[in-house]
């Protein structure tokens, strides 16, 4: 199924600790969402997300993988801009900003599940345009809604985290992240993989009780 979706490649990012592995999805079609799309996300419960088909089989692959990447760069194109994607030009404004959240918080069982095979970092480049737009808004949304909440469990509070440490995008080129940006990055986030262990800890004791 991610096959027939995505292209996966891995590129070597060097860096001054040594060799670190990043995989490349590239949409191998156009992928589209729209108003189906929407009510399926709304349909879902705020803090009950859980992995897709798809997305389980993406981390399985990931997993299989030797090494497995520390880096997973997410890419809205193709080089020649003919596999994207997008958000359907019919959603209105206030629909795609509200797909950006929901998808956000939809996206966080995929992150939690990357993580747990070692996944420091998932990084959207080569992104522009109203989707990258609405994502990057859906980011800051969950991220205040989750900053907000009174009494945050070990999950809520891993959620936070994935989203302040985890995710990032870009609207610069993939090659530009792979060369320039990461191999002086990584050490800094590499440095954060305590932390991250701590928090992944916590949140599997909280959902095992």
């Amino acid at each position: 199924m991610t096959d027939s979706f995505f292209d996966l490649r891995t590129e070597h990012i060097d860096t001054k600790n040594g060799s670190r592995e990043a995989l490349i999805l590239t949409p191998a079609k156009a992928i589209v969402a729209g108003q189906s799309r929407l009510r399926e996300l709304r349909a879902k419960r705020f803090g009950y997300e859980s992995m897709s088909a798809f997305d389980v089989e993406l981390v399985e692959r990931v997993h299989q993988l030797n090494p497995v990447p520390q880096v997973i760069v997410f890419r809205q194109k193709n080089a020649d801009n003919t596999h994207y994607w997008r958000m359907h030009e019919r959603l209105s404004a206030p629909d795609r900003l509200e797909m950006g959240c929901l998808l956000m918080r939809d996206h966080l069982a995929l992150y939690r599940g990357l993580m747990e095979i070692g996944v420091i970092l998932f990084i959207y480049a080569d992104w522009s345009g109203p989707a990258y737009e609405a994502l990057r808004s859906g980011l800051k949304s969950v991220r205040a809604e989750l900053n907000r909440i009174p009494h945050p469990t070990p999950l809520d509070r891993l959620n936070y985290w994935i989203l302040r440490n985890l995710v990032f995008f870009f609207s610069a080129r993939t090659e530009t992240m792979l060369k320039r940006v990461l191999p002086d990055q990584l050490s800094m986030i590499e440095s954060r993989i305590p932390r991250m262990n701590s928090r992944l800890k916590e949140a599997r004791v909280f959902e095992e009780n």
